[in-house]
């Protein structure tokens, strides 16, 4: 596992995004649609873990900086309309990449709803989990319940407060041609929606994917 210290900025950027498509984003679980925070705290959660993945590829320099930018503009996009989905993926060394984040810690498994295996594809699925000191849903409320304004005055000032920082381990990762995929049609740990998943200490250590984005690096 690598652990990442996750910067201020990809939080406060995912928060703005959280607040700003909340309201645009479809509700895939049953928790979601009847829990507000909950389904904050999965587009939270989802949106830090994608920024903190590609960031951390431009870290390892596997990914460039022109071209980080470019995902993260089209990553911070909102797209109208809950049945609406982005078209932008992560592109390196001609693989397309899926970054998966946990967003509950006791969460165990990599979970491709099967609409999105099936009809959106992608080569290389990473899986991350947060580490955080949010361990209540007050201290969530109070990260996730601002305004517009606020989210743009904390960027402007780069400035969060200590309790709110994050860390992030990288899991692993998995190809999806491999075999290693369940397929279920509905059982605890996806009971809304058909699933391929795949528990977490299965997956492939993230080091073995640095020869398949930069074949330099074998």
């Amino acid at each position: 596992m690598e652990r990442i210290n996750i910067k201020q900025e990809l939080i406060l950027k995912s928060i703005w995004f959280t607040c700003a498509s909340i309201s645009q984003t479809f509700e895939r679980t049953s928790r979601s649609r009847e829990d507000i925070l909950y389904h904050a705290w999965r587009i939270f959660t989802g949106k830090l873990g994608e920024l903190t993945f590609a960031n951390w590829l431009v870290d390892k320099n596997l990914l460039s900086s022109e071209d980080y930018k470019k995902y993260e503009d089209n990553a911070l996009s909102i797209f109208w309309g809950k049945t609406n989905v982005d078209e932008f993926d992560l592109h390196v060394n001609g693989y397309l990449i899926d970054i998966k984040t946990l967003p509950e810690h006791s969460h165990k498994y990599l979970i491709i709803p099967k609409d999105q295996f099936e009809n959106q594809p992608k080569d290389i699925y990473v899986c991350l989990r947060l580490e955080h000191s949010l361990n209540n849903n007050e201290m969530k409320i109070k990260l996730l319940n601002k305004n517009c304004f606020e989210i743009y005055t904390l960027l402007k000032n780069n400035t969060i407060k200590e309790q709110y920082r994050f860390t992030a381990e990288i899991l692993g990762f998995i190809e999806r041609r491999t075999t290693l995929f369940e397929f279920y049609e509905k059982d605890a740990v996806c009971p809304e929606k058909s699933c391929y998943r795949i528990h977490i200490n299965r997956l492939s250590n993230i080091g073995n994917l640095f020869p398949l984005l930069n074949p330099l690096s074998s």
